[in-house]
């Protein structure tokens, strides 16, 4: 599994905790052996989380092979679930390559959103299973996959059907902004503000600079 570095990526760049990021990529949960968590730009809701490994690679699934990033998925999305309660979580897994995929971000990551919400893709199911880490690693291959799950919920991959932001784009509509999927247009920064108080308890803004 490929561990380099691209300077263009804010989330290679999160996860070598670089103090000259917007406040908004910062690091909130780190291990620079592992992997990152940090408030997601363009949070729909309060409570919207990103949780990165620290290889720059297509998918959780290849992520996965690495064991210290496992054990760090796991202990990630347990520690968010904590602070937020019932969690939404998925991810638009691309490759690196020139393969077209819901994926808009070349580096990894999962979303993890606070609330129950019900996703939904034509595409044919190619796993699904009670366990994230289980269900994750059916998605390695050369194909693009989208992934989705919850509390009490199973987790299910599918094939890509190449949208854009596929997910964010239903979570706008169930939040009622459905012009709020594409996270560059809309940095959500009150949402990432709120994930901040969530996750570290006493975050007051002083950061936003």
């Amino acid at each position: 599994m490929s561990d380099s570095y691209h300077d263009g990526c804010f989330l290679c760049v999160a996860v070598r905790g670089v103090s000259t990021l917007d406040w908004i990529d910062r690091p909130l949960l780190l291990d620079p052996r592992a992997g990152v968590v940090l408030a997601g730009a363009g949070a729909l809701v309060p409570g919207y989380a990103l949780v990165a490994p620290r290889a720059h690679v297509g998918s959780l699934a290849e992520a996965v092979t690495d064991r210290r990033f496992l054990r760090f998925l796991d202990d990630a999305v347990g520690f968010v679930e904590e602070r937020f309660g019932e969690i939404t979580f998925w991810e638009h897994g691309g490759v690196l390559a020139e393969v077209p995929s819901s994926a808009c971000v070349e580096h990894a990551h999962l979303h993890v959103a606070a609330g129950s919400f019900e996703f939904v893709t034509g595409a044919p199911v190619r796993a699904r299973g009670r366990l994230l880490i289980d269900t994750v690693r059916q998605g390695r291959g050369t194909a693009p996959y989208l992934l989705h799950g919850g509390t009490g919920r199973d987790c299910v991959l599918t094939d890509d059907p190449a949208v854009p932001q596929y997910y964010r784009r239903q979570l706008a509509h169930a939040v009622g902004k459905p012009d709020h999927w594409d996270y560059a247009a809309v940095r959500g920064e009150e949402h990432a503000e709120a994930t901040m108080r969530l996750l570290l308890g006493n975050f007051t803004g002083a950061a936003r600079r």
